[in-house]
């Protein structure tokens, strides 16, 4: 009989401080924040990267997005961007694989019934919550990993939900700056 081994709380504790510490540093910094702008690309990168991490709280990621694209290539800003934004919002889904134990001690009706749904689904679930702005995809992340949904997939579809939002943001911001 296989048994579930309970993971570290150190799984929930390094993700949730580093969250805490991303959010600490924006607002320490949040002058400096401005200054990404003269990193290129790759600051476009950093903003997506540091509004992702920081969990429920909103920050100017789509912003950037929209500007570097009146200012790179688009497909180069919507790239990045979404690297970033995928590789900030995988710590919601690292936080989830530390609060498997939350869920063992749950395990009800409505346990099974998101866990069918993101079993048939999830990979839609993702990719659509991705793709349109909203403040609950934090969420997703930790139900994605609490589930024990597969990290790569759950990249994959994050990355490709991202990357069809802000491919349309930075020609958006491509078009106006080219009326």
């Amino acid at each position: 009989m296989k048994q579930n081994k309970q993971p570290s709380p150190w799984y929930w504790i390094i993700p949730l401080f580093l969250s805490v510490g991303i959010v600490f540093l924006a607002i320490l910094f949040r002058e400096k924040l401005g200054e990404f702008r003269s990193l290129g690309i790759f600051g476009i990168f950093l903003a997506n990267l540091i509004a992702s991490a920081t969990f429920f709280v909103p920050a100017p990621g789509i912003a950037t997005v929209v500007a570097g694209g009146a200012v790179y290539p688009p497909i180069l800003v919507g790239i990045f961007a979404s690297l970033g934004a995928a590789l900030g919002d995988s710590i919601g889904y690292l936080v989830g694989v530390s609060g498997k134990r939350l869920l063992y001690a749950k395990q009800g009706k409505r346990y099974a019934q998101v866990t069918t749904l993101f079993k048939r689904f999830g990979g839609v679930l993702i990719f659509v919550l991705a793709l349109v702005p909203n403040p609950v995809f934090d969420g997703v992340g930790f139900v994605a990993g609490a589930l024990s949904y597969p990290l790569p997939r759950f990249f994959l579809w994050l990355f490709l939900g991202r990357l069809t939002r802000n491919l349309f943001l930075a020609y958006v911001g491509f078009s106006l700056a080219h009326l």
